[in-house]
């Protein structure tokens, strides 16, 4: 069981992961405290991704409550980050960055602080660049450089980051991640790799359900 005594804990309790009728796992009770990062690993079909955008507050948690600030997850000061790249394929790099920060509360940001963010992503010479000449990997540097945007939120919620990048960009998103850690963050990611920095593993192929002989729906899949 994952228990926690810090007052600024992210908790679930009970939650289900549904879709629809259907129970894709849980429950889940769990504490996500400062520091933090936790892959969400499993086969496909088991919730990852429903997890993740319930608790962007994109699906309603329809079993169970999380709470944190004492508030739901439609509040959390969340990052979001979906598998697919959300971009416009019209827009040039730096303008597809520009719209996404203002998306995420980062409106102010400044043509200084974006021109950085691509540079770490590998990006620097491809601000004017229309997003639908770039490969797979690069358009998805474009969501990842808001990770490295000054107006970032606390909590990151990231679907599949290291899909289509090489691996001196994996090792540099890892730096981020960790550096987001030891600054108080927290990351909740998806990922069917190995994740270098995770100091958590919530598999959810190995929460069992909350059946009569089961007693302890967290005595699995924790680590």
């Amino acid at each position: 069981m994952s228990e926690s005594t810090q007052p600024d804990s992210l908790m679930l309790n009970d939650v289900r992961v549904m879709r629809g009728d259907i129970r894709l796992c849980g429950p889940l009770t769990v504490s996500i405290d400062a520091g933090q990062i936790w892959q969400i690993a499993g086969p496909n079909g088991t919730g990852k991704t429903t997890l993740l955008m319930m608790l962007a507050g994109l699906l309603p948690i329809q079993s169970g409550a999380a709470c944190w600030r004492k508030q739901p997850p439609a509040d959390w000061p969340t990052l979001y980050i979906g598998h697919l790249a959300g971009l416009n394929a019209a827009l040039t790099v730096q303008e597809n960055l520009a719209f996404l920060a203002a998306l995420g509360g980062g409106a102010d940001c400044t043509s200084t602080e974006l021109l950085h963010a691509l540079a770490m992503t590998g990006l620097a010479g491809y601000e004017q660049v229309p997003v639908a000449r770039l490969s797979s990997g690069q358009k998805r540097r474009v969501g990842l450089a808001r990770l490295w945007l000054p107006h970032a939120a606390p909590l990151w919620l990231l679907d599949e980051p290291m899909t289509a990048l090489d691996v001196q960009m994996i090792a540099r998103l890892n730096q981020r991640l960790a550096d987001h850690a030891a600054t108080g963050g927290r990351v909740l990611l998806t990922s069917h790799q190995p994740v270098a920095v995770v100091s958590h593993v919530l598999d959810l192929a190995l929460i069992r359900s909350h059946d009569a002989d089961d007693t302890d729906p967290t005595a699995e899949g924790w680590t």
